[in-house]
Order: C-alpha cells, then sequence, then structure tokens
C-alpha cells in the first residue's frame, strides 16, 4: 500500500471519529437549549451589563460541511495567461507587479476590482474570490476564495492587491495570490450553532473580556487539520473585538460544529494584523 493511500485512510478515519464527537456534542447542545430556550438570550443581558457592546446576534442556526483541498500550483501552471505583469511563484505563492499601475479612480476600488478579476489575463481563477471587507484597509484589498456558499479565511486561498495612495491618487501595484484546489465536500451537510451561540459560548469560556466592543462576526471555513498538501476545513464563527483601552482588533474562534474554542494561529495569521 503507497504512502498517499495511507494518508487518505487516515484523514478519513479522523474526520470519521471527529463526526462522532461531534454528533455527541451536538445532542448535548440541543438538550441544554431544550432544557432553557431563553438561555442565550439571558447570557447575551449578561454581557451587555458587562459593557460588552454587541449588535443583537442571530439565532439562526446555519449548515455547512467537512471541505477538502490541495495545494497543486494550478496557479502557476496558467501564469503564461496573465498580461502587463511581471510575475514571480514560489511556495505556492503567486507574486504580481503590474508593469504600469492601474489607475484606481473610485473611493472604492472594490467596486472596479469585482470587474477585472472575472478576466484571467487578470488573475488566474478570479471569479473562485470574493471580496472581503473585514479584512481589507486603505492600502490592502483583500479578496478570498469561495466554498460552498461561504469564504475561506486561510492564507492558501486569498489575494491580496496592493494600493497606493499619493495624495488622493489611489493606483493597483500588483497582488498575491494562493489557491486551494480540488475543493469539495467529505460528507453531507450538517448543522451549525448560531451566532447567539457562538458569542454566548465565547463569554462563559472568559474568550470575551468586559468592557468591549464586538466590531464584526463571521460564519467562515478555516483550516481544521493538514496532511502534507492536503486540508480539512470546518465552518467557524470569527468574532472580533476591541477593548475599551486598545485600538486592536482581537480575534476569537469557535468551532461552529461543536461550539469548541479554536486556538490556531494559522485563523489568525489569514485575518491579519488588524
Amino acid at each position: 500500500m503507497n504512502f498517499k493511500r495511507i494518508q487518505i485512510i487516515f484523514l478519513i478515519t479522523f474526520v470519521i471519529i471527529d463526526i462522532l464527537l461531534f454528533s455527541i456534542m451536538n445532542q448535548n447542545l440541543n438538550l441544554q437549549t431544550e432544557g432553557d430556550g431563553s438561555g442565550g438570550s439571558n447570557i447575551i443581558k449578561e454581557m451587555r451589563n458587562d459593557q460588552i457592546t454587541l449588535k443583537t446576534p442571530s439565532k439562526d442556526n446555519g449548515n455547512g460541511y467537512y471541505i477538502a483541498g490541495s495545494r497543486d500550483d494550478v496557479i502557476n501552471q496558467e501564469a503564461y495567461k496573465l498580461t502587463n505583469q511581471n510575475v514571480k511563484f514560489s511556495n505556492h505563492v503567486l507574486q504580481s507587479t503590474f508593469k504600469r499601475p492601474l489607475a484606481m479612480y473610485s473611493s472604492h476600488p472594490e467596486d472596479k476590482l469585482d470587474q477585472l478579476i472575472k478576466s484571467e489575463s487578470f488573475v488566474i481563477n478570479g471569479n473562485s474570490y470574493q471580496y472581503n471587507k473585514q479584512l481589507s484597509d486603505d492600502s490592502t484589498i483583500v479578496y478570498v476564495q469561495k466554498a460552498y456558499g461561504s469564504q475561506l479565511y486561510s492564507s492558501y486561498g486569498e489575494i491580496k492587491f496592493n494600493i497606493s495612495n499619493d495624495n488622493g491618487d489611489k493606483r493597483l501595484l500588483g497582488y498575491t495570490q494562493t489557491y486551494l484546489d480540488n475543493v469539495n465536500s467529505l460528507r453531507e451537510k450538517s448543522q451549525t450553532i448560531s451566532e447567539e451561540q457562538a458569542l454566548s459560548a465565547l463569554y462563559q469560556y472568559n474568550e470575551i473580556p468586559n468592557n468591549t466592543k464586538i466590531e464584526w462576526t463571521q460564519l467562515a471555513y478555516t483550516k481544521y487539520i493538514a496532511i502534507k498538501k492536503n486540508y480539512i476545513f470546518i465552518p467557524t464563527w470569527i468574532v472580533a473585538y476591541k477593548t475599551a483601552n486598545s485600538s486592536d482588533i482581537q480575534i476569537k474562534c469557535i468551532n461552529a460544529f461543536s461550539g469548541s474554542i479554536i486556538n490556531d494561529d494559522s485563523v489568525k495569521e489569514a485575518v491579519g494584523d488588524l
């Protein structure tokens, strides 16, 4: 039996075990919810009493998959299609510099990029990406890869466009791109916890301190496990907040299947230094 086949069997076995554990935890979560239908709302009230500022979170459960993908360097193989660019490729990352920077006349460069990204002479597989407001700023416009109706928060599937701003004259200088190939689901769709449940769990785990403001929340896919070039992603609630005595955004993540805390620097790396 070759090594690659062993890897695949190990990967599938790991996921099956995790699914069984998730089913047990999900049953417990459902029993707790049925026992006190107002539990989540009461916790949100407690958060506000502790001077945690947040919008009223949704109580609706979502759905998601275990999804898998690989890094096969497809974008490097198709880089010959790109025009007006000097391209380098190293360690699964394509780095492009435009020979002639492109003027961005709008105060919202993403409006123009939404159109440009559809052309394969501009970006490889651009239709696989979607603009992400939370990860973008004045100098970097971030597009993340899409997967099963959601977004991948991963440094393995994103485009970062570099924007110069000289006295209001915005120009597109180039970009870096990564791409996750062969994205597919490993099992049927499963229910995820609600935004309210995610925030309540983080609060109960003492992951959200008093006197903070919840800046934004996002249900997205983040990396779960990796075996060489093969990766499994799971639905994750990503919560960004600021404390009263700091302007820096802090990131907390929670497994949207099990409700457990995710302590993984790769998620924070994908979100970036906010």
